[in-house]
C-alpha cells in the first residue's frame, strides 16, 4: 500500500496526473455545494399606500380644519389601516380621524382629518364696580341726613331720591347692555399661535407603515 502512495505521489510530477487530481478536487467541491440546501425567505405580505396630498387649509385660531386622506391597498391586500397625527401638531390643536382606521381590500378608502384650533383670546364677563356703588350710596346717605334734620322738608326730598333712583336705574341698564355687547378680552396663553404647520400623518396596518404630510395654516 504504502509503495502505490509513494508511486502516486510521484505521479503527481507528470502533467496527466496532475489534471486529473485538479478535476478529482473541483468535482468534489462541486459536489459538496450541491448538496447544500438554499433557504429563501420570501414576504408575501400585500402593500398599501397613501392616494394625492390633501391641500393646504387656513383657519382662524379657534377654528378647524378637516382634510381628507386617502389610502389604496394592492389587489389581496385584506388589512385595517389606522391613522395618527405623529408631528407637527401645534400647540392647542388636536387631531381626530373619522373613521379611526379603513380596510382598502384592494380599492381606495378615505378617512376625514379634522384639525381643532385654539383661540387666543378669552372673552371675560364684565364686573360691577365698586366704586360705581359708592357713588349711588353717597347721594342717598345726604338724603337720608337731610331727612332727620330737616322734617319739613321732606317731601321734596322724597321727590329728589325718587328721581335720582330712575336717573341711576336708566344709566345702570345703559352701562350694563353697553358692557355685555363689548365684552373684556385677555390673551389665552394655550392658543394657537399664528404660523404655517406641516403635520405628518402615519398609516399603519400590522408592521407596515407610512407618512403623508398636510398643511394648516393658522390665522
Amino acid at each position: 500500500m504504502s509503495s502505490l502512495v509513494q508511486q502516486w505521489w510521484e505521479g503527481l510530477d507528470k502533467p496527466e496526473w496532475r489534471n486529473f487530481f485538479v478535476a478529482m478536487v473541483a468535482l468534489a467541491l462541486y459536489s459538496t455545494a450541491a448538496a447544500e440546501t438554499a433557504t429563501a425567505t420570501f414576504n408575501l405580505q400585500q402593500e398599501f399606500g397613501f392616494g394625492t396630498p390633501p391641500g393646504p387649509r387656513t383657519v382662524t385660531a379657534g377654528q378647524s380644519a378637516q382634510f381628507t386622506i386617502e389610502v389604496a391597498g394592492q389587489p389581496r391586500f385584506a388589512g385595517a389601516v389606522s391613522f395618527a397625527c405623529t408631528s407637527g401638531v401645534p400647540q392647542g390643536a388636536a387631531c381626530a380621524f373619522n373613521p379611526a382606521s379603513v380596510s382598502p381590500a384592494g380599492g381606495a378608502a378615505t378617512t376625514v382629518l379634522t384639525v381643532t384650533t385654539t383661540s387666543r383670546t378669552l372673552a371675560m364677563s364684565p364686573q360691577a364696580s365698586v366704586g360705581v356703588f359708592a357713588c349711588w350710596l353717597m347721594p342717598f346717605g345726604l338724603l337720608l341726613a337731610s331727612w332727620r334734620s330737616r322734617p319739613q322738608h321732606r317731601s321734596c326730598l322724597a321727590l329728589f331720591a325718587v328721581l335720582l333712583l330712575l336717573v341711576g336705574t336708566l344709566v345702570a341698564c345703559g352701562g350694563g347692555s353697553e358692557a355685555t355687547s363689548r365684552p373684556l378680552a385677555q390673551t389665552n396663553p394655550v392658543g394657537t399661535p399664528t404660523d404655517t404647520y406641516t403635520i405628518t400623518v402615519t398609516a399603519t396596518s400590522g408592521s407596515t407603515s407610512h407618512t403623508q404630510t398636510v398643511t394648516l395654516v393658522v390665522n
